[in-house]
């Protein structure tokens, strides 16, 4: 994508990083805005204003000082005490994709253990985050759904941390890692209690009970804000499935697409609403 201007109208802060691949969408940056950028379609170093550059590529120069840039986009939410997730715009999303760019990892403490939830590991320039995650490490990761493995295999080199997930994967997305599988009924290390969604996905939601809180992969997704069931040829069986976790006493909802957290009033009317009917997952 071409972002337009003279580079004395931008202040960037760029980075090349090769786990970051794909097109994105075209965002029109301005000095006012503080972005951390990831990679150029070059494999550019980026701008600054123009009194503080020595010399630009003459590449940049030939191009009347248009940038192509890649963005990778990132934000902390504290959700509740030892809960919060973090944010990340996907490094291969594309707009056919069928769900909102950015998408949500869990962190949580509970009953003595560190579990991350479908973590998606941050840039390296995403320092806030790898410095809360440096400062309290994992001692779990789970993975709560067959094409959610993301990056489970940095965690657990990183940190040491177990790793928890399914008992099958797309052939094209298998970890290095060997997971512990996982399934509804069990209850994991830390009290995380392992849920059925009844969506015929392999999906394994966790209730976690310290927090009153119910964590989804793609059961539940909230693209333009208002949860709702996410569309499955077995719906029939899901809506029941997912009714029946009103029996827990949760109070909060976190989703890995579209709006993250949501409350139980929420939760009540997607189980009554028609579910999103966009790509299936």
């Amino acid at each position: 994508m071409l972002l337009g201007g003279s580079l004395e109208d931008l202040q960037l802060l760029v980075f090349t990083a090769e786990h970051v691949r794909g097109d994105r969408k075209p965002h029109e940056i301005l000095r006012s805005q503080r972005l951390v950028l990831i990679g150029t379609s070059e494999g550019l170093v980026g701008g600054r204003p123009r009194g503080s550059l020595v010399r630009l590529p003459s590449l940049l120069e030939q191009r009347r000082e248009t940038v192509t840039l890649s963005l990778v986009a990132h934000e902390i939410r504290d959700v509740a005490a030892g809960l919060w997730i973090w944010r990340l715009s996907y490094p291969d999303w594309r707009p056919e994709a069928g769900w909102p760019e950015m998408v949500t990892s869990t962190y949580v403490k509970s009953g003595g253990e560190v579990a991350v939830l479908d973590a998606l590991a941050p840039p390296e320039e995403a320092t806030e985050i790898w410095a809360r995650l440096d400062a309290d490490p994992p001692t779990m990761a789970v993975v709560l759904k067959p094409d959610h493995v993301r990056d489970v295999d940095l965690f657990v080199h990183r940190y040491g941390a177990r790793a928890y997930g399914p008992w099958l994967f797309w052939r094209d997305n298998i970890p290095e890692t060997e997971l512990e599988p996982i399934e509804p009924g069990m209850e994991l290390p830390g009290g995380l209690k392992v849920l059925y969604d009844g969506r015929g996905r392999s999906e394994t939601p966790l209730w976690i009970p310290e927090k009153k809180a119910l964590v989804f992969s793609d059961a539940l997704t909230a693209p333009d804000g208002e949860l709702l069931i996410w569309d499955t040829p077995h719906i029939d069986r899901a809506r029941p499935a997912l009714r029946e976790l009103l029996e827990l006493p949760f109070e909060l909802v976190i989703v890995a697409h579209g709006e993250p957290v949501h409350d139980r009033a929420a939760y009540e009317r997607a189980l009554e609403l028609p579910p999103w009917a966009g790509e299936p997952a």
